[in-house]
């Protein structure tokens, strides 16, 4: 009596896994699939310039896919909707959209220029100067600037202290990168 239940677990198991091959291997990458027939053709319209659509795959493994309407007509695109509507009341605003992957995450830097986002670089933090220059400064005070790595939050990557002296030209000259004692590395 065990060794036929062993046997009809056995063909059961077998059973399964055989449907479950031939399902996947049916559902493929068949491009006649519902949520393939939903993907945007580049050739067709879009309404308003610099929205975007997500649409679900269907595919084993898949991905949402991404498009812009660009230029009248929809666009892949490697991004979703990044944030709110790009308006005249936030023209010029550089907005930060995340994706988030496990334990890390990118950042992506966004525009709002003429009524659409667009990727841009991180944006800049405050210049040396306008970090250390203040009214009473004069030739020879020190300041240290803290420049966060591009890495910093995705990848809990350090920034880098650097010193600063001021000279008798009027600016900062960097002295050294601190090390985390705040002494000056040996280069």
């Amino acid at each position: 009596m065990r060794g036929l239940r062993s046997l009809l677990n056995y063909m059961a198991c077998a059973t399964f896994v055989a449907g479950a091959v031939f399902s996947l291997a049916a559902c493929g990458d068949d491009s006649s699939s519902s949520a393939s027939n939903d993907l945007p053709q580049t050739t067709e319209k879009c309404g308003e310039e610099g929205s975007y659509k997500t649409v679900k795959s269907d595919k084993v493994g898949g991905t949402d896919e991404y498009y812009r309407c660009t230029e009248g007509t929809w666009q892949p695109s490697e991004y979703r909707d990044p944030v709110e509507s790009c308006t005249a009341e936030n023209e010029g605003v550089v907005d930060t959209f995340t994706v988030y992957s496990g334990r890390f995450h990118t950042d992506y830097y966004f525009i709002c220029n003429s009524g659409v986002w667009k990727e841009t670089g991180k944006p800049a933090g405050p210049s040396v100067s306008e970090q250390c220059t203040k009214e009473d400064t004069k030739v020879g005070d020190t300041c240290v600037v803290y420049r966060p790595s591009e890495n910093e939050g995705s990848l809990g990557l350090a920034g880098t202290s650097v010193k600063y002296v001021y000279t008798e030209a009027g600016e900062w000259e960097p002295v050294c990168q601190l090390a985390a004692n705040g002494e000056c590395k040996e280069e």
